[in-house]
């Protein structure tokens, strides 16, 4: 279960930025995480080989406030944020 101070980073507008945010990132194959600079295909898989999907990742960690960008799931949960699991995203191969 995710502690209060967790949840307010998804609250207000949150879902709709962070979800305008992916889908762009999805229609550009040429898009990078700003976590480790590498295109959706270029980046991190999980250890059963299936790819990291595309996180709205908070610049400042635990700041609601803190702009987002782009970043793999597999960079966004190393760092410490996302949901620690897959991604229910249906166009994910991990879905």
């Amino acid at each position: 279960m995710q502690s209060k101070r967790d949840m307010r980073l998804w609250r207000g507008t949150h879902r709709t930025r962070a979800k305008a945010l992916c889908d762009a990132g999805y229609r550009n194959p040429g898009a990078t995480c700003w976590l480790c600079g590498k295109t959706l295909q270029e980046g991190p898989r999980y250890r059963d080989g299936c790819a990291s999907t595309w996180h709205a990742d908070h610049v400042i960690p635990g700041d609601p406030r803190s702009p987002l960008r782009l970043a793999h799931s597999l960079c966004n949960e190393r760092r410490g944020g996302g949901s620690r699991g897959r991604s229910l995203d249906p166009r994910s191969p991990n879905a």
